[in-house]
């Protein structure tokens, strides 16, 4: 099968690379016209796109055509669900974990370059004080530091200084929680690192 439709039957594939092809054989006219011509447009070519791989082009096209995700937490939430390939239900609520709303917004970040305010850090911090973590255990997630409450600086501090340490050789304190915080941190961290990791294959073999 050519690589360009298994990207596009693949629901977990990188969304840059998923761009990269697009804007490689159709332009920036895929991200602005129609959305229905412009799915039947990638169809009529080669094949027609996985339903959650719809929905992360149709992310893609809300991040290009407006900074409402960066300010805005009922735009930023459905377009991160996309990027995650978690099926977006409008009159449901999804929690979304660390490791996720990092891969949203490393996404956003490679798609355009806006500063994170008003809704969308408090909604992210939210997210994370929900998960039990107050620290933001993704560097991509710095911005929500100063909304979480209460911040705890010993968790974080555990963390930064174990998160590369062999698991079994990290020493719990707990200590308000903060070893178990930073054990909870690493988890995501390194579920976000094995998406990164396999979302940089995809992207570099794009064109090749």
């Amino acid at each position: 099968m050519p690589y360009d439709n298994q990207l596009l039957l693949d629901p977990t594939v990188s969304p840059i690379a998923l761009l990269k092809m697009l804007l490689q054989h159709f332009g920036k006219e895929v991200l602005v016209e129609d959305f229905e011509a412009a799915i039947t447009s990638i169809t009529e070519k080669f094949v027609r796109p996985h339903e959650l791989v719809q929905e992360k082009i149709r992310a893609l096209r809300v991040c290009n055509a407006t900074g409402a995700p960066w300010t805005r937490f009922e735009v930023f939430s459905p377009v991160v669900h996309a990027f995650n390939a978690i099926s977006v239900d409008f009159n449901m609520h999804t929690h979304l974990d660390a490791h996720e709303l990092g891969l949203g917004v490393y996404v956003m970040n490679k798609v355009r370059t806006e500063s994170y305010e008003d809704d969308t850090p408090r909604y992210v911090a939210a997210q994370l004080m929900y998960a039990g973590l107050h620290y933001p255990p993704i560097p991509e997630l710095s911005f929500a530091r100063k909304f979480i409450r209460p911040y705890n600086a010993g968790a974080e501090a555990t963390f930064l200084i174990t998160r590369d340490t062999p698991i079994e050789d990290v020493e719990i304190n707990d200590s308000h929680n903060e070893g178990v915080q930073a054990i909870l941190g690493r988890a995501e961290l390194e579920s976000f690192r094995e998406t990164v990791s396999k979302w940089a294959v995809q992207e570099a073999n794009v064109g090749e």
